[in-house]
Formats: structure tokens, sequence, C-alpha cells
């Protein structure tokens, strides 16, 4: 006021710098916020489209394997009957190349019995009865 020097206010460039820095700091962030959006969105989609593509493929694939598990089924009842013929063949194999066994299958196969042996004749109950019938009217 009397002679005194007036104050001026500081400079306002280094504020102005500060703006200008934060700005551009700023716009540098944004700018790295918008590549990483821009990337995961990138991300995210091409994850749905592998994952859509993997679904189709199991919407196509999926009739074709319960078919082959139907003739899978199929086939397991074919071997399964014919393990029960080879075991069947390989029992009477074994049966009919027994050593001790020799006069058994003769005995099945031919009318040959051992003359050791009494032959047995099996007779129906009725069959009987007639028989038996004259056979009392005889003896009378």
């Amino acid at each position: 006021m009397y002679g005194s020097p007036q104050l001026q206010p500081p400079p306002r460039q280094p504020q102005q710098r500060r703006r200008r820095v934060t700005q551009i700091h700023a716009t540098h962030q944004t700018r790295r916020h918008k590549l990483t959006y821009w990337e995961l969105g990138t991300q995210i989609s091409v994850n749905c489209l592998l994952a859509g593509v993997a679904i189709a493929s199991i919407v196509q694939l999926l009739p074709a394997q319960i078919n082959q598990q139907q003739k899978l089924a199929t086939l397991q009842g074919e071997v399964d009957k014919a393990e029960e013929r080879v075991d069947q063949l390989q029992a009477e194999f074994s049966r009919s190349f027994d050593a001790y066994g020799g006069q058994k299958l003769m005995q099945e196969y031919t009318l040959k019995v051992n003359p050791r042996q009494r032959r047995i004749i099996w007779v129906e109950p009725s069959a009987l009865e007639g028989n038996s019938a004259p056979a009392q009217q005889n003896s009378n």
C-alpha cells in the first residue's frame, strides 16, 4: 500500500501443468481400460463360440453313441450265448476223449451192453394193467 510491493499471485503454470498431466494420465488410463474391456469382451465371445460348437458337436454325436451302445449290448448277448455253447462243446469233447469213460460212451451211442450188467426195461403202469389181466385169466 505505501510503497510496499504488492503481492502477486503465484504463477499458474505449475497447476495448469499438473492438470494437463493428470488429464493425460487419465486419458491413458481410460484407453487402457477400454483396451482391457475390448480384450475381455473378445475373450468371452470366443469362449462362448467355442462352448456353442462343443455343445453342437455333442448333440450330433449323442445319437451315434446311443446306437453303438445298443449294438454293443446285442453283440454282448450273442457272445454270452456263444460262450455257453463253447463251454458245452468243450465238456462234451473232454468227456468223449476220457480214457476211463470209453465204455460208458459205447453204451450211450450203441446198443451194446456189458455182459455182466442186466438190462432194465421200464414199462408204463397202464401197459402192465393190460398185460396182467390176460395172465390172470390163463392161470385159472
